[in-house]
């Protein structure tokens, strides 16, 4: 079997690294590919970089599109997965790059087990050191979902999915509109959900950048925790709609919790009536962790509902 297999590269402020990036992508093994790279109106110089490559790398079923204006990384990969024409579909983030034979290990693992998403193996890069990441096992898909969903402290990323692209077409998955942090997590729960077959390819294909200053996750804190969790708020619809969040409820308000707490504790972040009102009945769930002395009474007198003292403590903090 050869089938069709969609690269998807959105581009924004990613001048540094997207040489490699592309040299990755247009030198693999597997042939029948399509690139399509959005340029989300980047302002720096990173698409005469991408003009560069693909002309060096001149192939068929190349697409670049570009935006006057910058839409976000949800709505240009919405745009992403509207052109896509391939069986299969394999994000790629401009900084990031991937193996050689990434896509024809990846699409040898699929075909072999008719499978609707296969998980990633990845290596990390840091201050040019290269740390092999393998990816947590799962007996079934409740047991995966529900780590995924209450995932804090590991990375969960669109790029670690070989995904069957009728697996979002037919279910009408997209991103959710304007959550622009934390998008991949709920667009992942979604995919989780609806995923019939789920296999895990055993070698690290693909090399994730974490030292990358300009990321999403270096840019705008207050944006970025609104945007976390506004998110979740969407997951908690997504899946009270399809009937499945009693299921999963521990871990969404272990998550919600986790994602909120900035709104109390960070003093750039504080916003005590959303912490407050947001969501309430995970506030307990500050019990599970080991915060501070200072940070768990913060916690038990937002517990009571004490809003006017919280008020007047958390100035002096």
């Amino acid at each position: 079997m050869n089938p069709a297999v969609s690269i998807l590269i959105p581009v924004y402020r990613s001048e540094r690294y997207i040489e490699k990036c592309l040299q990755s992508v247009l030198t693999q093994t597997y042939h029948n590919l399509e690139v399509i790279i959005i340029d989300d109106a980047t302002p720096d110089n990173s698409m005469a970089i991408v003009d560069k490559i693909t002309a060096q790398y001149p192939r068929n079923g190349m697409r670049i599109v570009h935006h006057e204006s910058n839409k976000g990384i949800a709505a240009t990969r919405n745009e992403l997965l509207k052109l896509a024409s391939g069986e299969y579909l394999f994000f790629v983030d401009s900084d990031d790059y991937i193996a050689q034979d990434a896509i024809e290990s990846l699409v040898s693992i699929a075909t072999q087990a008719n499978a609707d998403l296969v998980r990633c193996n990845y290596i990390a890069l840091k201050n040019n050191t290269e740390t092999a990441v393998s990816i947590p096992s799962f007996k079934d898909k409740e047991q995966l979902l529900k780590r995924h969903i209450a995932a804090w402290d590991s990375i969960e990323a669109m790029w670690q999915l070989f995904i069957r692209r009728s697996l979002i077409t037919d279910n009408h998955i997209s991103f959710a509109k304007g959550i622009n942090a934390s998008e991949d997590h709920l667009m992942m729960i979604k995919l989780y959900l609806f995923a019939r077959i789920i296999v895990d390819a055993p070698k690290p294909v693909y090399y994730y950048r974490i030292d990358n200053e300009l990321s999403v996750t270096h840019i705008n804190p207050k944006a970025f925790h609104d945007s976390m969790y506004k998110g979740m708020d969407d997951a908690i619809n997504f899946l009270k709609k399809n009937g499945v969040y009693d299921t999963y409820r521990d871990e969404v308000l272990t998550r919600t919790f986790l994602t909120k707490q900035t709104f109390l504790l960070s003093k750039e972040n504080r916003d005590i009536d959303f912490f407050l009102d947001a969501h309430p009945e995970c506030n307990p769930y500050y019990r599970k962790f080991n915060f501070s002395r200072s940070q768990k009474f913060l916690f038990r007198l937002a517990d009571l509902r004490l809003r006017t003292l919280l008020k007047i403590i958390t100035r002096f903090l």
